[in-house]
């Protein structure tokens, strides 16, 4: 089990979802709190688990409330989750579990939840290093770029980096080869919730995501 995390790939932004993601293993730390968020999966998984961050600009300053901020919220939920149900399935499509963080509740969009909920914010300042700005009792995160204008979200996935970095960049449009060459044999058996129904709801509401 790695102390620390490590970046495996470099911040990318899809220029057709308009998403900077990334790659990262996960410290010892992480893997802990991941153990209570996806329970089902046992440390071994958890250990190979790899953490795929992501940020899309904001065209407001997302710290505040009012109608344009939760619109805004709510239209770059709808375009996350495009991007993200479109990873998971060619993922899963090779054999590989994954699974989506819904943002609005910190729970797994797929798995089984588990007792705790997962904190985008604090994950992304242990990943990317990005600077957090507390504002009363929450605290955002300072994109080096976008500022508190960004809507942070995760992926996690059980899957070689390869088979990630390939089906990422044949998303983003950025590779010509097709996504059956990014299939290679699954390392590991996986658990039975690496096939499940659709998606829980994600929430769109007047709520803060």
């Amino acid at each position: 089990m790695s102390l620390r995390s490590e970046q495996l790939h470099d911040p990318y932004i899809d220029e057709i979802y308009t998403i900077q993601y990334s790659l990262h293993t996960c410290s010892s730390l992480m893997n802990r709190e991941l153990k209570l968020i996806f329970p089902d999966l046992s440390m071994d998984l958890i250990k190979q688990m790899i953490a795929i961050p992501t940020f899309q600009p904001s065209s407001v300053d997302l710290v505040g409330i009012g109608e344009n901020i939760e619109m805004e919220k709510n239209r770059l939920l709808d375009n996350f989750m495009k991007w993200a149900e479109k990873v998971v399935e060619e993922l899963k499509k090779q054999g590989y579990w994954a699974d989506i963080i819904d943002p609005c509740t910190g729970m797994p969009v797929y798995s089984r939840r588990g007792p705790a909920i997962h904190d985008d914010v604090m994950s992304s300042m242990r990943l990317l290093r990005y600077d957090v700005h507390s504002v009363g009792c929450c605290k955002v995160i300072l994109h080096p770029t976008w500022g508190s204008s960004v809507y942070p979200s995760f992926v996690f996935a059980i899957a070689p980096v390869y088979a990630i970095k390939c089906i990422l960049s044949n998303i983003s449009g950025s590779s010509k080869l097709p996504i059956s060459s990014c299939t290679t044999a699954p390392p590991h058996p996986l658990p039975a919730s690496s096939h499940l129904p659709p998606p829980k709801s994600v929430c769109i509401s007047d709520s803060n995501a």
